[in-house]
C-alpha cells in the first residue's frame, strides 16, 4: 500500500474516509499529493469537520482481495466512509478460469447464493526485491512490463522466473474479447456471467460489512483508455463487427446493481469521456492507469458528491 503513515485509534473528532482499491489507488505513475486519496484529501481540508483519507490500494488486487482487505485491515481503522474503487478489469480478476493465477484467493458462489473462499497458495512476492524497485521507481520498467502482459511468448516466458503468476493464451476464437468481454452487450460468455455473480456479491457483502461497522460505502467506477477513446473503441468494433458493443455497458450493469441494493454509485465515465474531449490526457501511455489529470478529475467527482450529499 501507498500512504502516509496513520494511527489505528482515530482522532478525537475526525470524519475518516478509507479509499480501497487496485494500481488506480496505489498510483505508482503519479506523484504521491496527485493520487486520487491524496487530492481528495486535499480538496477536503478546510472543510467544517476535520477529514483524514487513508489510501488502502494494492497493486493487482481484485474484489476478492479488496473484500478481504476491508474485512481485515481497513475497518481496523475506524472510517466513517468507505469508498471501493472498481475498475473493468476487476470482472476478470475474480474468477479463477478468466484470471489463470492460482496463487491468489478466489471465491465461489454457493448453491444458497453464499459466497466461499477457495483454497489457494500465495505466490512469494518481490516486495523489496530488484524486480519490485524497478517497476515502482521507473515509468520504462513499468511501461516493458505492461507491453511484455500483452505478448504471450514474452509473457510466458517470464513466468518461468516468476515475475508473471499466470500463462496469457492467445485468443481462442475472434469471440474472445479478453478483459474487453465487459462492453459486450448482455448476457455474456457463461465464465464471465459467473465471475459477474461473484462480483456482485463481493459487493454487496462490502457494502454489508462497511454498513455493520457503522461506516457508509461508496462505490466508485474507474475507466479504461478504450472506454473513453473512441477511436481505440472503433478499432475493437471493426475487429468484432458480429458481436454487439457499447463503452458504457460495465457502467450501465454497475448503476442497476447499485440502485437495486440501496449502494451510493458514482461513475468517472462521463467525466473522463468529457476530460478527453479537451485534449488532457486521461490514461498515459506507459501502461494505461489514470493520468494526474485524471486523478484529480476523479477526486473532484468524490468531493463533490460527498459535500453536496451531506457526507462531510
Amino acid at each position: 500500500m501507498r500512504d502516509i503513515e496513520h494511527d489505528l485509534a482515530k482522532p478525537e473528532g475526525t470524519y475518516r474516509i478509507a479509499v480501497i482499491g487496485d494500481s488506480y489507488v496505489t498510483a505508482q505513475e503519479v506523484a504521491f499529493d496527485e493520487t486520487i486519496f491524496r487530492q481528495l484529501q486535499l480538496m477536503l481540508d478546510g472543510q467544517a469537520r476535520n477529514v483524514e483519507v487513508l489510501g488502502f490500494g494494492v497493486r493487482g488486487f481484485g474484489t476478492d482481495q479488496e473484500y478481504r482487505l476491508l474485512e481485515n485491515y481497513a475497518l481496523r481503522y475506524d472510517p466513517d466512509l468507505v469508498i471501493l474503487v472498481f475498475v473493468p478489469n476487476d470482472i476478470r480478476n475474480n474468477l479463477l478460469a478468466l484470471e489463470g493465477n492460482p496463487a491468489k484467493p478466489y471465491f465461489e458462489q454457493l448453491p444458497d447464493g453464499t459466497l466461499a473462499q477457495r483454497p489457494f497458495t500465495p505466490m512469494p512476492g518481490h516486495s523489496g526485491s530488484w524486480i519490485s524497485v524497478l517497476y515502482e521507481n521507473l515509468h520504462t520498467a513499468r511501461f516493458l512490463y505492461f507491453r511484455a502482459a500483452r505478448v504471450p511468448v514474452i509473457h510466458n516466458a517470464l513466468v518461468k522466473f516468476g515475475i508473471y503468476a499466470n500463462v496469457l493464451h492467445e485468443p481462442s476464437s475472434p469471440d474472445d474479447l479478453l478483459n474487453d468481454t465487459v462492453y459486450r452487450d448482455p448476457p455474456w460468455p457463461p465464465e464471465w456471467e459467473a465471475s459477474w455473480r461473484v462480483t456482485r456479491e463481493l459487493l454487496r457483502e462490502m457494502k454489508n460489512m462497511t454498513n455493520d461497522s457503522g461506516a457508509n460505502f461508496i462505490l466508485f467506477s474507474g475507466t479504461r483508455e478504450i472506454q473513453i477513446d473512441d477511436t481505440l473503441f472503433e478499432d475493437l468494433e471493426e475487429r468484432h463487427p458480429n458481436i454487439a458493443l457499447g463503452h458504457e455497458n460495465l457502467d450501465k450493469r454497475l448503476a442497476a446493481f447499485s440502485e437495486n441494493q440501496g449502494i451510493a454509485y458514482v461513475s468517472s465515465l462521463s467525466a473522463m469521456r468529457a476530460l478527453q474531449a479537451t485534449g488532457e490526457a486521461v490514461h498515459l501511455p506507459c501502461d494505461g492507469h489514470w493520468s494526474r489529470d485524471a486523478h484529480q478529475r476523479a477526486a473532484e467527482l468524490l468531493a463533490d458528491y460527498l459535500v453536496n450529499g451531506g457526507y462531510i
